[in-house]
């Protein structure tokens, strides 16, 4: 990988200087499909700005939402959903103090070079710093999703920023970048110009209110400040064992498997992220140990009920003593064990019990679904 310690930005970014946003901001889009400086040539409706390659397209929405279903296509044939990534305070922080600027021989010595970055703009020198994790966050991420990143800065300095977390260029192409510029609003980003049906995507963001038509779709991370704004403190870092990269990486990696679980009936074509996201929490706090269900030789994780267990939020146990189960799901119960689990506190269900939580979205009462003694 090889290793940028100083960038300057192009002094005539022709992305600064030229601005061909409509003058005329409207949600309503025609069906024609040729499109010239984001008006139809046609009846002069404004289309959607599109990304590609570094140059910008426009589109009406009907065209947008074609291209958007082609490509989701070939994401799922590949396993993969998406995930937007905020920018600044999510995978970064960048300061313009001056104690914290370094000189570029500075750098080669420091002990963060490799994360720590130089940046030249006109009013003056900034130093950007990498969260810790965030390459192998975007190596294993981009395993499972075609990744975007959608930041309120400009287009330079988000290309410049990619430099430093992708200087192999592999993760975020120029369509995948969406810029100020992009967006229609200064306050609010949008998917309206990512590639992927929007049951499939994820957001990633330090900041819930930027994304209001988009709730369901986001994962909200811890801000992250690197640089002190007190003059005579310096902060610490993250500690990279335990950085909040590390545990949002294992839940991307729960929400891909459930979301491509070939025991999902209803089929791929049905799966919804934000489904996912409702149902994480049903069954939050209960414990749960199948009984009667399985043979030996089989292993529950690969089960329908375990992954729609898991979905709901529930944790398994074998151990009652290590870790107190509060459910045992099982088809029926000897007179002995209905005794045992009476004395334990321990709630008798059904398997249905878990399909009802399940397609409901919500905790079904248990009282419907419980087990008798069997002589």
């Amino acid at each position: 990988m090889k290793i940028i310690s100083e960038r300057d930005f192009p002094q005539d970014d022709h992305y600064d200087d030229f601005d061909d946003t409509p003058e005329e901001i409207t949600e309503e889009t025609c069906a024609h499909l040729c499109v010239i400086r984001g008006k139809c040539v046609s009846c002069e409706r404004v289309a959607l700005k599109y990304v590609h390659q570094g140059m910008w397209l426009w589109l009406n929405k009907d065209e947008m939402d074609r291209i958007r279903k082609v490509e989701s296509a070939k994401f799922l044939e590949d396993k993969k959903m998406v995930l937007v990534l905020d920018l600044d305070q999510t995978l970064i922080h960048l300061t313009e103090q001056e104690k914290y600027l370094r000189t570029p021989q500075e750098l080669l010595q420091h002990n963060l070079r490799d994360s720590l970055f130089r940046v030249s703009r006109p009013w003056g020198m900034m130093m950007v710093k990498l969260r810790p994790f965030v390459h192998t966050f975007l190596r294993a991420a981009s395993t499972m999703f075609e990744i975007y990143m959608c930041t309120m800065c400009t287009r330079s300095y988000a290309l410049q920023v990619a430099e430093f977390l992708d200087p192999e260029n592999v993760y975020f192409k120029s369509s995948r970048i969406i810029a100020r510029e992009d967006l229609l609003e200064t306050d609010e980003k949008t998917l309206d110009l990512v590639l992927g049906e929007e049951r499939m995507v994820l957001i990633l963001d330090n900041t819930k209110s930027v994304w209001s038509n988009h709730p369901f779709n986001l994962i909200h991370i811890k801000r992250y400040r690197y640089f002190d704004s007190d003059p005579d403190s310096w902060s610490a870092d993250e500690v990279e064992y335990a950085a909040p990269l590390i545990t949002l990486l294992q839940r991307l990696k729960v929400i891909h498997r459930l979301f491509f679980n070939p025991k999902f009936e209803a089929g791929l074509q049905y799966r919804d992220v934000r489904y996912i996201f409702a149902r994480r929490d049903v069954l939050r706090g209960c414990v749960l140990s199948f009984k009667h269900i399985f043979t030996p030789d089989f292993r529950p994780e690969n089960s329908s009920l375990w992954l729609m267990a898991a979905e709901l939020g529930a944790t398994f146990s074998m151990d009652n003593l290590i870790n107190p189960i509060t459910h045992v799901v099982t088809w029926f119960a000897t007179a002995e064990e209905f005794q045992e689990a009476e004395l334990e506190g321990i709630i008798l269900v059904h398997p249905k019990w878990l399909r009802a939580c399940y397609y409901a979205v919500s905790r079904v009462s248990e009282k419907d679904y419980l087990i008798k003694p069997k002589d």
